[in-house]
């Protein structure tokens, strides 16, 4: 069967699982998850780096996706620079822009959570992203992600590595990680050539570090 077809099937099948996790539940395995990726992924990025403040990326959560707010909350309470995603449906691009608050989200293309307009840009050359929490509907123990089709976010991930590797060899690409709810990790993903791997998933109980991802192995 054309891997097209085996990947809109299985976006179905994951759209149906998750639309049944209860609310409540959601949230719940969301919090544990976000506490997370906070205390193995970015304090331990923090120390690592050296650095008191890191550039995080996260997508807002849109209907019954897993909740990424807890996650940002605390990387602005430690004065992280917190970038999010604003869609241009035309081009079916994103710009990365700048929330310092709440109240710099709004609802934007088909109703998704984005930064509002006049939120500051972001681009490739003001330096290197750390972290980015990448949506998706399923995920395998290797890294791999289905996504919802788009593409967007195998674009701007090409973008950021093209940038890096041509103009700033010495920035290191993001780390990239991914919330998974119960039911989300299935055991083989079908990945084209231009998927990117995750680095590490959340769970609500654990953490996994993938074998096609980063090399940290557990020490970030």
């Amino acid at each position: 069967m054309d891997i097209l077809v085996i990947k809109q099937q299985l976006r179905e099948a994951m759209r149906t699982l998750r639309g049944n996790i209860p609310e409540e539940d959601r949230l719940q395995q969301s919090i544990a998850a976000c506490q997370l990726a906070t205390y193995e992924c970015i304090e331990p990025l923090r120390r690592k780096s050296g650095r008191k403040q890191l550039t995080i990326c996260s997508y807002l959560p849109f209907r019954d996706e897993p909740d990424t707010l807890p996650l940002i909350r605390h990387c602005w309470a430690q004065g992280d620079t917190v970038l999010a995603p604003r869609v241009d449906p035309l081009s079916r691009n994103f710009e990365l822009h700048e929330i310092s608050r709440e109240s710099d989200i709004e609802q934007g293309t088909w109703g998704i959570p984005e930064p509002k307009e006049d939120a500051p840009m972001w681009e490739p050359g003001r330096g290197s992203i750390d972290f980015v929490l990448v949506p998706g509907l399923a995920f395998d123990r290797h890294g791999g992600r289905i996504g919802y089709g788009g593409g967007y976010y195998d674009r701007f991930l090409q973008k950021i590595n093209n940038f890096t590797y041509q103009n700033s060899p010495e920035l290191a690409k993001p780390l990239l990680g991914a919330i998974v709810l119960t039911g989300q990790l299935i055991d083989h993903i079908p990945m084209e050539e231009h998927d990117y791997y995750m680095d590490m998933l959340f769970t609500s109980t654990h953490v996994i570090y993938t074998d096609k991802g980063c090399e940290c192995n557990g020490t970030v």
